[in-house]
């Protein structure tokens, strides 16, 4: 996966052994950290340095580190997949850098060395021959054995979390304020202080894997979903559940409104959506379609535009719609296929960029998760994206800007659908009732004090948070 951090100056890439931080605008490397798997930024806390008196307190806010990033952690094997589980947190400077660095080993080199001093015994003693010492495997072995030790020592200072986990399908990791973390222990999730170093409270209820968590955007409510097809509702203060629903299914995902007073929940195959920042509208997806659906316009809510993928677009035919976000303050909606393939449709304008690499046949892993950002912005004032793409490689894409509309001619295009049979054909049609992803969504406006026990239909449900 791939990350920026909260001020977008620093891009993160996770693989199977290591995290890569660079620099966005100079594109230079600047740590590699014993990370893996998926992994967070911590939002930015502000230390409010205009109210410092002294210079000694001015002191120790300068060394708190710039950003913290919480990952899973590399077990130090030269290939394949080395996460050997639970979660650690990473301090950086204002650089990307870690703070506290300590020089990596020559495993190499040092395997050789001690392999030198015990030939002659092994030769004499043991009749080991030189051939048998070359392609028995005891170089690889004693390089692994160097490497997972020396990622223990470089992680000695760090804060370790056992039996650990992060998980996807837009989890919401942070507190909005930077200051508690959410992690998952088997069917229990976990609200850790960071700045304390403690696990407060511990949620459970559930059955089976939870595979979404999330503060609403007011920090004062958490949810969690799992496989067991519940939803539960917690108090972020306490420990206390406010309330449970069972959609009846497994589930996927969920969201708060930017104003915490609606959740959003998935099941089936629809698993990512975002709300837009008015809160008013929201972009999903499901198999090869991506919606964008208004859940306030009637009872049901209505499907305001319609992205759907044909495969002459794509270079194969098993591409699915797997992200839908919002960028520039909604302006834009982005839509990433598995093939690789990316569109960012400008609302405002109706026009549409779409980002494609030459296939080399080969398009196993050619998506990855959160791999495409934006609007980053240059001093000279042009704009740009990029892409962390399946072949190992980021690219930077240039913006194609289009002038924003006036006020009443954006009312005006906002009566109109946009329905767009493939990456490269629209059409206008009259917006139409919600039908299409009626086994995805159903709405369910009801108070708190309602029999919750009947809310859930199959499918995205809204429920007051």
């Amino acid at each position: 996966m791939a990350a920026t951090s909260p001020d977008q100056q620093l891009l993160a890439i996770s693989s199977h052994e290591s995290i890569l931080i660079y620099n966005i605008r100079t594109k230079e490397l600047q740590q590699k950290l014993d990370g893996c798997g998926y992994f967070a930024f911590r939002p930015t806390v502000d230390n409010k340095t205009e109210s410092i008196q002294n210079d000694v307190a001015l002191a120790e806010v300068a060394a708190k580190p710039a950003y913290l990033l919480v990952s899973g952690v590399a077990g130090g094997l030269p290939q394949g997949d080395s996460c050997r589980g639970g979660l650690t947190i990473w301090e950086l400077d204002q650089h990307g850098r870690l703070i506290d660095e300590e020089e990596p080993i020559d495993a190499d080199t040092l395997a050789s060395q001690a392999i030198d001093a015990i030939v002659p015994q092994l030769k004499a003693e043991y009749e080991w021959s030189k051939d048998f010492i070359d392609n028995c495997g005891l170089h690889t072995d004693i390089v692994s054995a160097l490497s997972k030790a020396a990622v223990a020592h470089r992680l000695r200072h760090n804060t370790v979390l056992e039996d650990a986990s992060l998980e996807n399908f837009g989890s919401i990791h942070f507190s909005n304020d930077g200051r508690h973390l959410l992690y998952h222990d088997e069917h229990s999730v976990v609200v850790y202080h960071v700045d304390a170093g403690n696990a407060v409270y511990r949620l459970t209820g559930h059955t089976d894997r939870i595979v979404w968590s999330g503060y609403s955007p007011n920090s004062e409510k958490i949810a969690t979903i799992s496989w067991d097809g519940t939803m539960r509702m917690f108090s972020a203060s306490t420990d206390e559940l406010s309330w449970v629903a069972d959609m009846g299914g497994q589930c996927w995902s969920g969201a708060f409104s930017p104003d915490s007073k609606y959740i959003v929940w998935l099941s089936e195959w629809c698993r990512c959506f975002e709300w837009h920042p008015d809160g008013q509208q929201i972009a999903m997806c499901a198999e090869k379609t991506a919606y964008v659906w208004r859940p306030f316009d009637r009872p049901g809510g209505s499907i305001v535009q319609t992205y759907t993928i044909e495969k002459r677009n794509l270079t194969t035919s098993m591409a699915e719609v797997n992200e839908v976000s919002w960028m520039d303050e909604g302006r834009l909606l982005y839509l990433g296929a598995s093939e690789g393939t990316k569109l960012v449709y400008d609302t405002e304008m109706n026009t549409k960029e779409i980002f494609t690499r030459r296939s080399d046949g080969n398009d196993q892993g050619a998506w990855v998760v959160e791999g495409f950002h934006g609007v980053f912005r240059k001093e000279d004032g042009e704009s740009f994206y990029l892409s962390v793409d399946g072949d190992g490689k980021v690219r930077y894409w240039a913006r194609f800007v289009t002038p924003s509309l006036p006020e009443t001619e954006k009312e005006e295009k906002e009566q109109l659908m946009i329905k767009g049979p493939g990456w490269e054909e629209e059409d206008e049609v009259k917006k139409e009732p919600y039908v299409e992803t009626g086994r995805y969504v159903q709405v369910t406006n009801i108070s708190k004090g309602a029999d919750r026990e009947d809310w859930a239909e199959k499918g995205v449900d809204l429920w007051m948070a």
